[in-house]
């Protein structure tokens, strides 16, 4: 597996040789209804998940 540019973009190649393909990022307004409706935020490829307050307070404290 190899990763390269092409055309000014990263190709990222999966084993198989198939391209990850490229999502389009969320709109700001995807976003904050995300955050409003969600009491948790889960990472996309499992882990225990976490409130915004608690990430938002984590960063305040790391950079105190």
């Amino acid at each position: 597996m190899s990763i390269t540019r092409q055309a000014g973009r990263w190709v990222f190649p999966h084993r198989d040789g198939t391209v990850v393909r490229e999502l389009d990022p969320p709109t700001p307004g995807d976003l904050a209804r995300k955050l409003i409706t969600d009491s948790r935020i889960f990472p996309p490829h499992g882990g225990e998940g976490f409130t915004l307050d608690a990430c938002v307070t984590a960063l305040f404290h790391t950079a105190a």
